[in-house]
């Protein structure tokens, strides 16, 4: 086990030297965990010729990040002036200071021949104006949003989720008052799928009540990429003023990495599969949280 250790600590430093990353040509890419986004990470990948970066922003010992006792859902806000924090999103947006858990999904050496990498975060909602704010990229970031009952169902039946707790835990994080200032209504929760769509929903309202919301990232939902991912990717590139790229090689049919489920459905089914994991009472449980939120989803 020690030597492993040592021999990671070797290849991160390898990794250090090997990789030079340009911060403004990386394509970062934001949703929530089991939200969709893992097929159009893996589609921008292919279509770019580009590494994946795999969810930078979850807590782990190796992270850039653990110094500052970050959330798993981290709240920054976007006028923060702290000169080390944003030293780190640099190394990031560099690729610096790799781990072994943000390249599951491609290796050093394929970074090394890069000058830039998908960045694909899961936990990192709460932190896109702050890094819009800080940092500008040729290609503005993409924000995708998916039907929150359909994302709480998926959880629930992921292995991840096993151990997911009735209820909320306000983390013991810097800025942590954008979950402080709703302790109250918090506290009230009591089942797993009230405390799911309360993280889903903390999470995104931050983006989606932005003044710069759809204009300094690319928002797309879930849905209609699911419907019809062409017109997505379309308004995805005319954003990003690419004229050149032919989605000839793309497999539209192809499901991600992550998908758990083999079962060949229609779109219309996969749309409303989460119906079934849920009684009547308990979407009405989860609505009132999304109201209490002010977030009007149908």
């Amino acid at each position: 086990m020690a030597f492993r250790s040592i021999q990671k600590q070797i290849e991160r430093q390898y990794f250090n030297w090997k990789i030079q990353l340009q911060p403004e040509k990386n394509i970062l890419f934001f949703g929530d965990p089991r939200g969709g986004t893992t097929w159009m990470g893996e589609t921008l990948s292919s279509l770019f010729e580009l590494p994946i970066l795999w969810e930078p922003m979850l807590p782990r010992k190796d992270s850039r990040f653990t110094k500052y006792q970050f959330a798993s859902r981290q709240f920054l806000p976007e006028d923060l002036q702290d000169v080390e924090i944003r030293s780190s999103f640099q190394d990031l947006l560099k690729g610096k200071d790799i781990d072994h858990w943000e390249i599951q999904h491609t290796s050093a050496s394929e970074l090394a021949k890069v000058k830039a990498a998908i960045i694909k975060f899961t936990r990192g909602n709460m932190l896109l104006p702050y890094i819009t704010h800080h940092f500008t990229f040729e290609k503005q970031p993409i924000y995708m949003l998916r039907n929150p009952f359909a994302v709480v169902a998926s959880q629930l039946k992921h292995a991840g989720w096993k151990e997911a707790k009735s209820y909320f835990e306000i983390p013991n994080a810097p800025f942590n008052e954008v979950y402080t200032k709703h302790e109250k209504f918090l506290n009230t929760l009591a089942t797993k799928e009230e405390v799911l769509m309360a993280k889903w929903a903390l999470t995104n309202k931050v983006v989606l009540d932005h003044p710069r919301h759809n204009k300094d990232w690319i928002f797309i939902t879930y849905e209609e990429t699911l419907v019809n991912p062409k017109i997505t990717l379309t308004k995805i590139l005319d954003r990003w003023g690419c004229k050149d790229k032919s989605f000839g090689h793309i497999d539209f049919a192809k499901k991600s990495r992550t998908s758990a489920n083999a079962v060949i459905k229609t779109k219309e089914e996969q749309l409303n599969q989460w119906r079934n994991s849920f009684s009547n009472q308990q979407i009405s449980a989860m609505r009132s949280v999304l109201n209490y939120f002010k977030i009007y989803y149908e």
